[in-house]
């Protein structure tokens, strides 16, 4: 730190010592009004009935609280940011530290079981009781805690457009560059081998399927050049989809269409002939027979409560993910105010679960459905937690969510970790865990051989958890690059890396052989970071980010580095490429948005410079680094993000209702299609 910033510093303190607390707000005053007000909530506690309980009291509390931190959050977060705090929002109420600095010890990790409810009366009383501790808002529902990691901002499941609290991460297998492209066309980018996922454009081979509007999937034949060949229509918003064994699935939004009466209408006829009104009563997944390309004919469909998050499909079957807010006013009796769906009925008092926790607001609903026979659901879970992310790997469901604590004056956070075990079908929860800091996304979270690995960020720098599969901890690495925060990661095997960044991007390798002994092998330091890694062949890892300035870790232009991971130890980058006038790319947020294959020699996706969307292609050569070999204009609009996707050797540009085509000898254009 220099002369002139210590000074500054030390200001800010000088003034922050002469700041008078009115009395009624000392810290003394506050704790026994706040301690009055649980004694009164605990007497009041069974004489109320139903939902509809007086809040007054933990807002008033809440407000004396919240001023009497006012007073000492004005110098307390200048200066946690101006010591470049990795978390400046969970360092708000810190005081300085009175014991010259030293790290304090990082929290230890925790384990718990996942308790199936024994009835509906069971899980009113599960309701009530998290009612009573959380404030909630007028219309019913509860005022959570948002996921703070960068994937829940990433957008639209694949369409790139906001999404309710969640967002997932994907790459092309975790452990290795090809696993997902077989024969002569590309697959969406996925983030577990053998676990696929939906996306808005897929191929088969030889049709092109992509979503050109809100509820319209158009399919393009491209033998021979483009042409449309086939259209599916639905009347609601489709999010994803997917294509497998002659059928296409789609994930959409479960409507019922109500009738407008008198008196929701004022009596206004300006428009006589709409007199019904579609309302979203969660997700439903339809599936329809694509055997005749010409005439797509449903076949089933399926519905669950809650919004869509996300949804994987593995072998025969197609695994969802919804979120549903129960009503907090409902009456004990109005169980389907409370209590989720799927496939039309309650899901079963057994089948949902209800974990200790503080930071609940809604139900995660998991169904299966056997894309064979696609009008039933053939099992459905619920578990009542918080706002979070997913990930899931060849064997388990992990949900995960922020869970934060009063440390004194300090509040520090956690990542909750819940476990569900699925195979053909079934779903069956496993328990759960709790980790210090927070996870960055699905890259940092990964599952082998029956371990999971999990590399997070908090207030003393980062670490890297490995949990049973008991989620007991059985080894750890922490307190690195303290005033730093993850940017990437990638988990291949027995060794991992990740990046961490402030000014210059360090990037560690971590030997992950001996579960209870992890070690870092090496820590590489160069200028930028990197927002997405990706295994490129043999002793190859590709990171896609962003230049950086040495001393002030200002952003420059795009950068590729290709680093040289054939000795863990000693990990070197190879060559850079940063991208002039490039300040953002896709990948950043979606990582399907991106199109690798290392056998191919090709990296393919989607970026800005200036005003303009162009896609980006490159090769990589050992000795020469990389070229690129094509950028291009990107057409089309709307939202969603842009896609890439090659079948033989012509390449297929996305972009809302316009796909354009390039032959991959010279990457020149040699078609075009408006849908």
């Amino acid at each position: 730190m220099e002369k002139k910033e210590q000074e500054m510093l030390e200001k800010i303190r000088s003034a922050s010592e002469e700041l008078q607390v009115p009395e009624a707000l000392e810290p003394e005053r506050v704790k026994e009004m706040l301690e009055r007000r649980e004694r009164e909530k605990k007497e009041s506690k069974g004489n109320s009935r139903g939902f509809r309980r007086s809040i007054q009291g933990r807002q008033i509390a809440a407000l004396a609280a919240g001023l009497a931190a006012v007073c000492l959050a004005g110098a307390a977060y200048t200066l946690s940011v101006r010591e470049g705090s990795a978390d400046p929002v969970g360092d708000f109420f810190a005081l300085p530290d009175e014991s010259g600095g030293a790290d304090e010890e990082t929290k230890e990790t925790e384990v718990g079981e996942l308790v199936a409810a024994k009835s509906y009366d069971d899980i009113y009383a599960y309701l009530e009781e998290y009612q009573e501790n959380h404030e909630v808002d007028e219309s019913g529902g509860i005022r959570g805690f948002q996921a703070e990691s960068r994937d829940a901002a990433a957008g639209d499941v694949a369409s790139g457009s906001a999404a309710p609290y969640v967002t997932e991460s994907a790459a092309t297998g975790a452990d290795s560059g090809t696993s997902s492209y077989a024969g002569s066309y590309s697959d969406t980018n996925i983030r577990q081998e053998g676990v696929g996922e939906g996306d808005i454009v897929k191929t088969d081979g030889r049709y092109l399927y992509t979503l050109s509007g809100d509820g319209e999937i158009t399919i393009v034949d491209t033998e021979g050049g483009m042409k449309e060949a086939g259209i599916i229509s639905e009347d609601r918003q489709i999010l994803e989809f997917y294509v497998a064994d002659g059928r296409l699935m789609l994930l959409t939004d479960a409507v019922d269409d109500c009738a407008l009466d008198e008196e929701e209408t004022g009596g206004d006829v300006a428009y006589p002939e709409i007199d019904y009104y579609s309302v979203s009563s969660g997700t439903a997944l339809v599936t329809y027979d694509i055997s005749d390309i010409g005439q797509p004919r449903k076949v089933g469909e399926v519905t669950q409560s809650g919004t869509y998050q996300s949804s994987r499909m593995v072998d025969d079957y197609l695994y969802v993910f919804t979120s549903f807010s129960p009503n907090m006013l409902a009456g004990q009796e109005q169980r389907e105010d409370y209590i989720p769906r799927a496939g039309g009925s309650l899901i079963g008092e057994g089948s949902i679960y209800l974990p200790e926790t503080e930071s609940p607001s809604q139900y995660l609903v998991m169904t299966s459905t056997d894309i064979k026979a696609p009008d039933r659901i053939a099992d459905s879970k619920a578990l009542f937690a918080g706002y979070g992310e997913l990930y899931v790997s060849n064997e388990n469901i992990y949900w995960y969510e922020i869970t934060s604590w009063d440390a004194g004056l300090r509040l520090e956070k956690g990542t909750v970790i819940h476990k569900i075990s699925y195979g053909e079908g079934k779903l069956e929860a496993v328990g759960k865990g709790t980790v210090p800091g927070t996870i960055d996304d699905s890259f940092s979270i990964d599952e082998y051989e029956g371990n999971l690995r999990v590399v997070t960020t908090d207030r003393n720098g980062n670490g890297l958890y490995i949990l049973d599969p008991d989620l007991k901890e059985i080894g750890r690495i922490n307190n690195l690059a303290k005033d730093e925060q993850v940017y990437s990661a990638r988990l291949m095997g027995d060794t991992g890396y990740f990046v961490t960044f402030r000014n210059t991007d360090p990037l560690f390798s971590v030997d992950l052989s001996d579960p209870e002994n992890p070690e870092i092998l090496g820590e590489l330091k160069i200028p930028g970071f990197s927002e997405y890694l990706h295994p490129y062949g043999e002793g190859l890892l590709l990171g896609i980010g962003m230049d950086a300035d040495e001393e002030t870790g200002v952003t420059g232009g795009v950068k590729l580095s290709m680093f040289n991971i054939s000795d863990p130890s000693d990990v070197k980058e190879e060559h850079t490429l940063v991208l002039e006038n490039v300040y953002s790319a896709d990948v950043f947020y979606d990582y399907k948005a991106i199109l690798i294959d290392p056998e191919r020699n090709m990296i393919g996706f989607s970026a800005y410079k200036g005003a303009q969307e162009k896609y980006f292609v490159f090769s990589y050569d050992p000795d020469q680094g990389f070229t690129c070999l094509m950028e291009e204009q990107i057409n089309g609009d709307g939202q969603r993000v842009s896609r890439g996707l090659y079948i033989e050797n012509v390449l297929y540009v996305v972009k809302g209702n316009i796909i354009e085509a390039y032959g991959m000898d010279d990457y020149k254009k040699i078609d075009d299609i408006i849908l």
